[in-house]
């Protein structure tokens, strides 16, 4: 490659990386700015609307099986949303500081940033494909994983009389996505300890909790639940998650081979931007 080439090539990148790297700023406090409005979730009005939502039907539940001498007036997407408010603050905070090295390195044309820049990018593309790849080649190696922390958290869910924050966790998760347990109802008899499976003063053992069934429960009947009437959601929360999520190949594919294909652009104009600066070159920003 000839020297103006790889210089005519080196200005281009220089723009792209910095007018990329400006918009990503502009993500990073926007992901800044939602973590923290997370964190009072219940003031937003669309996630008022599902909290409020969700007490309806659980409180249509314990109507239905007479247990009104219990409240769900706790239940609150904060606690709900306190770990997602988090990772957003700190992919924030991330993103901010990535983007920075890149905008910076590229305006001012300060070779030590872009290869800071460059490396940072080129560890998190190369994370990412290994964890796209066991997601879809080897998915057991990332899923159990995920199922793990799952189920450590059924650990304290009690039942539909619960009032803690896993106990309303998992009634939310059944509720929204229409399933019952990780892989099955079953799990709530293995990873369950605290589970009540005696709900009512009648005495009856119930298979799966009451908020797993798929018709509303009405005078006290929660046949549904037991052994030998039940009509639950038969699909695992995760299974629901994840196709939720994830469920449609073509359009993951797409967005991760998108992803990749940006990011290796940004370390070859970064490399050959870098690589192009002389120690001379005078501080001279972009818009110069």
């Amino acid at each position: 490659m000839s020297f103006i080439g790889e210089e005519s090539i080196a200005k281009a990148g220089r723009c792209v990386i910095v007018w990329l790297n400006s918009m990503f700023v502009v993500i990073g406090v926007v992901m800044v700015a939602i973590g923290v409005i997370l964190k009072s979730p219940s003031d937003v009005g669309f996630i008022k609307a599902a909290e409020n939502a969700i007490k309806i039907a659980l409180n249509a539940v314990l109507k239905g099986t007479y247990l009104t001498n219990y409240s769900i007036s706790s239940f609150n997407m904060s606690d709900l949303f306190s770990g997602i408010s988090t990772g957003m603050i700190v992919g924030g905070i991330l993103i901010l500081f990535l983007s920075f090295f890149g905008c910076c390195g590229g305006c001012f044309k300060m070779s030590k940033l872009l290869i800071v820049y460059s490396i940072s990018v080129g560890v998190f593309l190369v994370v990412e494909l290994i964890v796209v790849i066991l997601m879809y080649a080897a998915p057991s190696t990332i899923q159990g994983s995920i199922k793990d922390l799952f189920k450590r958290t059924m650990e304290d869910f009690r039942g539909i009389q619960g009032e803690n924050i896993a106990s309303l966790g998992w009634m939310f998760v059944i509720y929204e996505f229409e399933c019952c347990g990780v892989n099955s109802y079953k799990d709530f008899h293995n990873f369950a300890p605290q589970w009540n499976r005696y709900p009512i003063d009648n005495g009856t053992n119930i298979t799966a909790p009451i908020t797993c069934c798929k018709s509303l429960i009405t005078e006290g009947d929660i046949s549904c639940a037991t052994e030998k009437g039940l009509n639950i959601y038969e699909q695992g929360c995760f299974d629901a998650i994840w196709d939720k999520v994830l469920g449609k190949p073509l359009y993951a594919g797409l967005g991760f081979t998108s992803m990749f294909v940006f990011q290796a652009v940004l370390i070859i104009f970064s490399a050959i931007l870098s690589k192009t600066i002389t120690d001379d070159a005078r501080i001279e920003p972009i818009y110069g």
